[in-house]
């Protein structure tokens, strides 16, 4: 894991949203984006703070969740591996502030991954 800040939050609530198969309707992961979407407000300095990056390298099957390729209109071909983040979020019109987790769901080592 590569953790990038440690924010100070009050109270956080930890909210954890794994696409998959256990994600239908992308009912989890498009209520944790939704979260993160709503609190998003740059004229007030309220945006999510990328807290840590998980190393996949240990919890995926790359058979099972592959990479993905895109190509801009300039030919440059990018690659992005399926991961999870985690977020933190101040929500100052409320008590609770947020630990936002998103990302596609282990396949192995669920032990050390949690």
């Amino acid at each position: 894991m590569e953790i990038h800040q440690i924010p100070s939050l009050r109270s956080p609530v930890m909210v954890i949203a794994f696409s998959g198969w256990n994600d239908a309707g992308e009912a989890a992961t498009g209520a944790a984006s939704h979260l993160l979407a709503s609190w998003t407000d740059s004229s007030t300095d309220v945006v999510p703070e990328l807290i840590a990056d998980v190393d996949p390298e240990d919890f995926y099957d790359f058979q099972v969740n592959r990479p993905t390729v895109y190509v801009d209109d300039s030919h440059i071909r990018s690659l992005t591996w399926p991961g999870t983040q985690v977020f933190g979020l101040r929500t100052p019109e409320i008590d609770h502030d947020f630990v936002i987790v998103r990302g596609v769901e282990p396949s192995m080592k669920w032990k050390t991954f949690a």
